[in-house]
């Protein structure tokens, strides 16, 4: 979700057999001399492989491999009806798929399958099957999607029989995958309208809905976690250009307040989010980060899985029928040897967003561009490089589409020694980049965390503009920023979900209603900001709040 460099395939293991069994008393078909009223049972069983195991998991058909009876993701199913284990004459059968129809189709395979105009038989999702001695057999066939595909065939005589059997497709539900996370906005919108733009129609654009897909390895959902597994953060851009993230918010599960931070769980691997604007214009980088240890980010990050998705804000709605000349200015940038870098490229005018790619000239060693104007890495070796770069806008892909708008532009990366330039070290001696992971929290605790500030002038002045209400900080010591709490942590401070529950009467009637409060972990983010002499650098500082061995009513 082309997600993934590489795919591990599928081994069947072995399994029980499963064959669903319903036994019933009532008529039915018989032979002459029994009891038309004795029990008899409808049967749908799998055929065994070539290890004598029935096939009831099939590996994942990633490339669309057509059914063949045998093959390796198509098996064959039985269905009979029986009386004190003899054959009993019947109707027809009726089969279907109750549940994961998008995991493959079944067939008859017998040359009376409906064919596409390439002469392939077409699954179905339900078939008819007429009786043999009792019993047919038909075949159920997978596809490239994970799941269980549940099959129910009936029999109908004086009384209705019915049969289910489930079949694995794949593995599934596992966790994130080492490649990336992709993103998706609506609309497949790539802006946003400040805040400051007033009248018409732009305040639904004042904010965008945004998806963030996590996979497994085998390309499939992982599974739906406890509590969240996706972490998105608003990363602060250079001081040229960090107004836009920082006055923008997210927002997601039902918080109004603004925040940097937020953690959200997937549904069917797809988290969903909302990023709403500020005053300012220009570049808003987002980042997304899954834990691959154990799909969890409520717990901290052990092996993480990211990516970053940006999105632009504006001060009109782009037309792509008369777009604005797409315009992005040369810019310099100064990058400390060994020290983790980040910058989002910006660009104007035409439609948002802006795919970016290096035309001459390469990025200093250990940096790299994203298609999305993502430079980051650490650079290895001291030097300036220039590069030129290729920005076209999303024109082609707006409605109604016209012309794609491409312009060139250079950016220079000067590569200086580790000591040179101003950092904010926010635990041990590590200088952050634009983001870092704090001392968290603990309701009912007390808090403190300690950051330093590291080169420039000696002199020092910070600002933290977005602090959470119940931190304070004291920079007193200039060169020690300390951030602590200014009372005690609450059950309010975490993530709480209200639900309500109807409450009934012994005979079911409904007699009331209960509110029941659920409470997770919440994640915080706020930003940090340094200035010595004429340079000033920003950082975003998170933290998570737990319940800890609090009672939350």
């Amino acid at each position: 979700m082309n997600f993934f460099a590489m795919k591990r395939g599928c081994t069947i293991g072995a399994v029980a057999l499963v064959a669903a069994v319903v036994a019933a008393c009532g008529g039915g078909g018989g032979s002459a001399g029994e009891n038309p009223n004795a029990p008899y049972d409808l049967r749908l069983t799998a055929n065994a492989g070539g290890d004598g195991v029935p096939k009831t998991e099939l590996p994942l058909n990633l490339n669309n491999v057509p059914p063949s009876i045998g093959g390796p993701y198509t098996t064959t199913l039985v269905i009979d009806a029986v009386a004190s284990n003899r054959p009993i004459p019947t109707e027809d059968f009726a089969c279907s798929l109750n549940g994961g129809v998008d995991v493959g189709g079944l067939y008859k395979l017998d040359g009376t399958d409906e064919e596409d105009e390439d002469g392939s038989p077409k699954p179905s999702r339900s078939i008819v099957l007429g009786s043999n001695s009792g019993m047919a057999t038909f075949h159920f066939h997978a596809g490239s999607l994970a799941g269980d595909a549940i099959i129910r065939c009936t029999m109908v005589n004086n009384q209705n029989r019915t049969a289910e059997i489930s079949i694995k497709v794949g593995d599934y539900g596992g966790t994130p995958s080492g490649a990336y996370i992709a993103t998706t906005t609506t609309g497949n919108r790539g802006f946003v309208i400040t805040q400051n733009v007033v009248g018409g129609t732009v305040g639904p654009l004042k904010q965008l809905t945004m998806q963030a897909a996590v996979f497994d390895d085998f390309g499939q959902p992982v599974a739906k976690p406890a509590g969240n597994n996706l972490r998105v953060s608003i990363l602060p851009n250079s001081p040229s250009n960090a107004l836009a993230a920082q006055d923008a918010e997210l927002r997601a599960g039902g918080n109004t307040s603004g925040n940097k931070v937020l953690s959200v769980p997937t549904v069917n691997g797809l988290a969903t989010f909302t990023i709403v604007s500020g005053n300012a214009t220009g570049a808003i980088a987002l980042e997304l980060v899954a834990d691959r240890s154990d799909n969890n980010v409520d717990n901290g990050i052990q092996d993480p899985v990211s990516n970053i998705a940006v999105v632009y804000a504006v001060t009109e709605i782009p037309s792509s029928e008369a777009p604005t000349p797409l315009v992005s200015e040369s810019a310099s940038f100064t990058a400390p040897i060994g020290r983790e870098f980040f910058q989002a490229l910006t660009a104007s005018g035409g439609v948002p967003g802006y795919t970016w790619s290096i035309v001459s000239g390469a990025l200093p060693s250990g940096l790299t561009l994203s298609s999305n104007g993502v430079i980051s890495g650490t650079p290895t070796a001291l030097g300036s490089r220039t590069v030129q770069l290729l920005v076209q806008d999303s024109a082609a892909s707006a409605l109604p589409p016209s012309a794609t708008q491409s312009v060139r532009t250079s950016v220079t990366i000067n590569v200086q020694a580790i000591n040179s330039g101003l950092g904010i070290v926010c635990s041990g001696t590590t200088i952050s980049a634009n983001a870092c992971d704090i001392t968290n929290a603990t309701v009912g605790l007390g808090y403190s965390h300690a950051f330093s500030a590291q080169g420039g002038t000696g002199t020092y002045a910070w600002a933290l503009p977005d602090l959470p209400d119940f931190l304070t900080f004291d920079a007193t010591n200039l060169n020690v920023l300390q951030v602590r709490s200014n009372r005690s942590l609450t059950c309010n401070d975490l993530n709480v979900t209200t639900t309500t529950e109807e409450i009934k009467d012994d005979q079911g009637v409904v007699i009331g209603t209960e509110t029941k409060r659920t409470y997770s972990p919440r994640t915080y983010g706020f930003l940090v900001s340094l200035t010595s002499g004429d340079e000033t650098v920003v950082t975003l500082a998170r933290m998570t709040v737990s319940q800890g061995n609090a009672v939350c009513n």
